[in-house]
């Protein structure tokens, strides 16, 4: 899914909640996933952001790849980092928080007992924060997508 938000609050957050399969069918998992995230500091108070995938799932040997999608330019360029919504709960990577995207990718490979017991897939809770703009004038936008280790 690929959607592209105009998010036009100074502060707005967002929650990401990382849900398990419960219930629901088992996502089929990749062992390399790609998540590609663009975010423009368009004026005051109007950020675009594209986020490529809401859902990511990846194997518990598997990493991810967090990519900017930048235009090059550092006036309209945001600071993008991946980070644990709790700074408290479990991080399924083996490098620590935050991780930050670059053009080439930021490649984070998945810790070997990341995962539910038993082979389970377990969801972790993170956002995707977004910085635009120097203080006074800073703005900050978290967004919510998903990560489910199967």
């Amino acid at each position: 899914m690929h959607t592209n938000s105009k998010w036009t609050m100074l502060g707005m957050a967002s929650l990401l909640v990382l849900s398990a399969c419960g219930g629901t069918p088992k996502v089929a998992a990749k062992s390399n996933n790609k998540v590609r995230v663009e975010a423009k500091c368009v004026s005051l108070g109007v950020v675009n952001v594209k986020v490529d995938q809401w859902a990511v799932d990846v194997d518990r040997d598997g990493s991810i790849d967090w990519i900017l999608e930048t235009g090059g330019d550092p006036a309209t360029d945001a600071i993008v980092t991946i980070e644990p919504k709790n700074a408290n709960a479990p991080w399924p990577f083996t490098d620590r928080a935050p991780i930050t995207p670059t053009v080439a990718g930021a490649n984070k490979k998945v810790r070997p007992n990341a995962g539910g017991p038993g082979g389970k897939s377990e969801t972790y809770r993170y956002n995707i924060r977004i910085v635009c703009g120097l203080a006074p004038n800073q703005q900050t936008v978290v967004i919510d997508p998903d990560i489910i280790v199967n």
